[in-house]
């Protein structure tokens, strides 16, 4: 399912997910960072390498990928991981803000 609006926070740091069937989740940018599938983030978990986070961690850009993903880019200069609509949803509902 494709969201129906992305909204980024003014301060940058939390995405809100809106989806068709009225649900909204806020995800902050250190859980997206955190829970990055790109392939380095995969190994540096799998290796148990802590990625430290800068404590002002920013989204500072909102890439299209298709019509099944996005990719966002963080302040921290990290810009390869892709999440997947589906990915992004489960993602929002397991670790949303408030939850």
């Amino acid at each position: 399912m494709m969201p129906i609006e992305l909204d980024l926070s003014k301060d940058k740091k939390n995405l809100t997910v809106r989806w068709p069937d009225g649900k909204a989740t806020a995800i902050s940018a250190s859980c997206l960072r955190q829970h990055c599938n790109s392939a380095s983030a995969k190994r540096a978990r799998l290796d148990e390498i802590d990625t430290p986070l800068m404590p002002e961690l920013t989204i500072n850009d909102i890439r299209a990928i298709g019509r099944y993903a996005v990719n966002l880019v963080f302040s921290d200069g990290h810009d390869r991981g892709i999440y997947p609509w589906a990915y992004l949803r489960d993602l929002g509902e397991k670790t949303a803000i408030g939850n």
